[in-house]
């Protein structure tokens, strides 16, 4: 198994056991809030996560984003 596929599911057991997940999509946060796009590929997620950060939100993530 890939380094890659076995740290990435530490990674999700280790936030299962706490309440959380991954999710496929991206996220950006600004102000008080953060904003979460998943979408099947093509549809634009990673375009807006690049117009969102142009205009001064922080980066969360653009291939999987932890809950």
């Amino acid at each position: 198994m890939p380094l890659f596929s076995l740290l990435e599911r530490v990674l999700h057991l280790g936030l299962l056991r706490r309440g959380g997940a991954f999710i496929h999509g991206g996220g950006v946060v600004s102000g008080n809030g953060a904003t979460i796009i998943a979408g099947p590929p093509g549809s634009g997620k990673t375009a807006y996560i690049l117009r969102a950060l142009g205009g001064g939100a922080g980066f969360l993530g653009d291939e999987m984003v932890a809950l």
